[in-house]
């Protein structure tokens, strides 16, 4: 299956995702509920009919993404730069807002105060577009639902922006949760030198 094909086939995907992020602006209660159901449903099948052995180009065009997490992709992180930093951040969509919820331990205010709605992805949203909010929500799906076909793609980003720092003369850092809080420690494991952080 060619890059094309797949990135053909990612239109339902697509299509899934400005349905789910337009839901709750036009049902409530247990309509909301019953949609975002049958929403998910189409979701999960979508993602367990992708093959096993997808390249990380292929990977990305089956969400149609062009990376999965951006190096220095907002204005604080790349303050790092003064320090000597190129950092590699993941943002998906936190808390339960994709339908599946990837901040277990989240409060309340944690919930409330969360960085997503804030900086470019404010600015898009005030101008009426959600390009951020959509990619956020396909890759919150993938790792979820495929984490075997995240991490091939999130393995090979770490390598090619870990040599790209070096060359560069800059450390290199990863945050897997700039807007989640899940469990990455395969891939920390399976990259002893690199500096990862993170918080709680």
């Amino acid at each position: 299956m060619t890059i094309k094909q797949i990135r053909a086939n990612a239109a339902e995907l697509e299509q899934l995702a400005s349905e789910w992020l337009a839901l709750p602006q036009t049902l409530q209660g247990i309509d909301l509920a019953m949609a975002e159901a049958a929403t998910m449903k189409k979701v999960r099948a979508y993602f367990k009919g992708l093959p096993k052995d997808l390249s990380p180009g292929q990977v990305k065009a089956a969400i149609r993404v062009t990376y999965l997490a951006g190096v220095d992709s907002s204005s604080k992180i790349i303050k790092g730069r003064e320090q000597g930093f190129a950092s590699m951040v993941l943002y998906l969509s936190p808390a339960s807002s994709s339908g599946v919820n990837v901040c277990s331990e989240a409060s309340a205010g944690c919930i409330a105060a969360c960085l997503n709605v804030s900086g470019r992805n404010l600015m898009e949203r005030n101008a009426g577009r959600s390009h951020i909010a959509t990619s956020r929500l396909k890759k919150t799906w993938l790792v979820v639902f495929r984490r075997d076909l995240a991490n091939i793609a999130l393995k090979s980003e770490i390598a090619k922006n870990r040599a790209k720092a070096t060359r560069a003369g800059l450390k290199f850092a990863v945050r897997l949760n700039g807007t989640s809080d899940l469990d990455f420690t395969d891939i920390f494991t399976s990259h002893p030198e690199v500096q990862f952080y993170d918080y709680t």
